[in-house]
């Protein structure tokens, strides 16, 4: 069983899955649970922006995901991307906006790999 990062010597039950927001860093008892599910009991306490994107083991997943026992989840905020004041996708799509979200490190999901 993995120990908790920042309190070393002390394991997470098996249903723990770790959730990070801005500063806020915890394991909570939440496998079983969809994110949309997560995302609403989590909204106020933690004060999530409605506009952040989820990320789960380093993908970003739909809002119907159900989680597991050990998976990490992260709510990003985005920030300004060069050339989108929103950090919005703006490739991929000729002649139109795409409007897709992007975390931080992940690529325009409309551009093919090279």
């Amino acid at each position: 069983m993995a120990q908790h990062p920042l309190e070393p010597g002390i394991s997470p039950s098996p249903n723990a899955v770790f959730v990070t927001y801005g500063v806020y860093q915890m394991h909570l008892e939440l496998a079983g649970r969809t994110l949309a599910e997560v995302r609403q009991s989590l909204a106020g306490p933690l004060n999530i922006d409605p506009r952040s994107v989820a990320v789960v083991n380093g993908e970003t997943v739909a809002e119907t995901t159900t989680l597991r026992g050990g998976d990490r989840v992260e709510f990003v905020r985005l920030a300004g991307q060069k050339g989108s004041s929103t950090g919005e996708c703006t490739r991929g799509v000729v002649g139109a906006r795409c409007n897709v979200p992007l975390p931080r490190g992940v690529g325009c999901p409309h551009t093919p790999p090279n």
